[in-house]
């Protein structure tokens, strides 16, 4: 009887210490700035399925956002080599414009709720100071950003990904727009590297509302809450939403809006948050497809904004009692689920990877649970591997203690009395 006890006891503190250990590993994968290949299929499947066939998603009001397409706005500098001698031209957004846009919203610097400007300003418009008008063009955009009230301007890593490539503006805020992939496909959008770079949504986010990241012993902190530095974006606002849908949100040719007066400029855009970026040629992967790059600087906001990436206390609950059910499979050998399995796949070819093949299905399941109630993917499937490990190990400390024949006929027992 003491025996029997003292093995209870040791399993019970093994299941909840497993459980905690789990938690642990499962917010180590959720904060990498990427996802494992094999975790693509999962979130993509999950994520059509909520969004799309069962159309479980909030969109924004049309009438919050504007979308400001740049892409056949364009003017011809020098390109320069690496020694700063001219190699030929390129093309660039056309400052001249950009300058004149921000005039307009500067006549009422907080008439609109805010400006991701998603072009990278890379090299000046020219360096001929013969070229007065480019020169001038220059100068009078940073002056307006220099005004702007609410806005982010993109930058990016250099290829090394060591340095910073910065925008010859520096006047404005700016945001970093990079991100990782997985099979060459956006998923994860990083907050913040090196504990002070910012990207461009948290820029947006902590301006907007007038917080700021904060970095505890074991969570991220923003706007008083814990939340993940780095999460799966859910794309609420997509390409079929901009270019395909009936009730698709207008997209705006910066040329073309810049043909109206000013108070109907300013009147278009009050209270909006106004996207500017090319939407033509800056396009990436995503699980939904080609999407232009200003979309994913809006969605990793609107995730933000609606505490997609927030470990909430019943977030928590949830992770341990999904990790305590798969805790007690590991160490108590002789549970009804495991039996069940046996006797059902007792014949076929999947005997041997019945086990195996058991706690990827119930990962999957955690995960898909994780979205559909907390819209935060779980990339855990990698947590298979340490489960079958685990399991393997435990029998084998069992069988040297006797422990694990003695569960299994007591099992057997109750199942032929039942």
């Amino acid at each position: 009887m003491e025996k029997s006890r003292r093995s209870t006891g040791i399993k019970l503190v093994a299941t909840i210490a497993n459980t905690f250990l789990l938690i642990y590993f499962t917010f180590q994968l959720l904060n990498q700035p990427f996802v494992h290949g094999n975790e693509v299929p999962l979130i993509q499947g999950v994520t059509y399925f909520k969004n799309i066939v069962l159309n479980l998603e909030d969109k924004p009001h049309h009438k919050d956002l504007m979308f400001i397409d740049v892409a056949y706005d364009k003017q011809m500098i020098e390109k320069l080599d690496t020694n700063g001698f001219p190699i030929g031209k390129q093309a660039i957004t056309d400052r001249k414009k950009l300058a004149k846009f921000f005039k307009v919203l500067n006549r009422k610097p907080s008439n609109q709720k805010f400006v991701i400007c998603d072009i990278f300003f890379a090299d000046p418009a020219t360096i001929d100071e013969c070229a007065g008008d480019s020169v001038s063009a220059d100068v009078a955009l940073r002056g307006e950003l220099a005004k702007m009230k609410n806005i982010v301007l993109s930058y990016h890593f250099k290829e090394d990904k060591d340095s910073l490539d910065l925008p010859i503006f520096k006047v404005p805020p700016r945001g970093i727009a990079d991100y990782a992939t997985t099979n060459n496909t956006f998923l994860k959008f990083n907050l913040l590297y090196r504990d002070s770079i910012k990207s461009s949504p948290l820029v947006m986010y902590e301006t907007l509302h007038k917080q700021s990241l904060k970095k505890g012993k074991w969570f991220y902190w923003l706007n008083g809450k814990r939340i993940l530095k780095s999460f799966i974006v859910d794309f609420k606002v997509r390409n079929y939403d901009l270019f395909v849908s009936k009730n698709r949100y207008k997209v705006d040719n910066l040329d073309a809006l810049l043909t109206l007066d000013d108070e109907d400029i300013l009147a278009h855009v009050k209270d909006r948050i106004i996207v500017v970026g090319d939407f033509q040629s800056d396009k990436h992967e995503t699980i939904y497809g080609e999407t232009v790059g200003p979309l994913i600087l809006l969605n990793t906001y609107l995730g933000l904004l609606n505490g997609d990436n927030v470990v909430t206390p019943t977030f928590l609950i949830f992770l341990f009692g999904c990790f305590f059910c798969l805790s007690i499979m590991i160490f108590y050998p002789a549970n009804r689920f495991e039996s069940w399995l046996k006797n059902t796949f007792e014949n076929t070819q999947f005997k041997s990877a019945i086990t195996l093949l058991s706690y990827m299905s119930l990962l999957i399941v955690t995960s898909a649970l994780s979205f559909f109630l907390f819209n935060i993917h779980l990339s855990i499937l990698l947590l298979t591997i340490y489960l079958y490990v685990l399991k393997n190990i435990v029998r084998l400390i069992y069988r040297r203690l006797g422990w694990l024949e003695k569960n299994v006929s007591e099992n057997e027992q109750k199942a032929t009395l039942a």
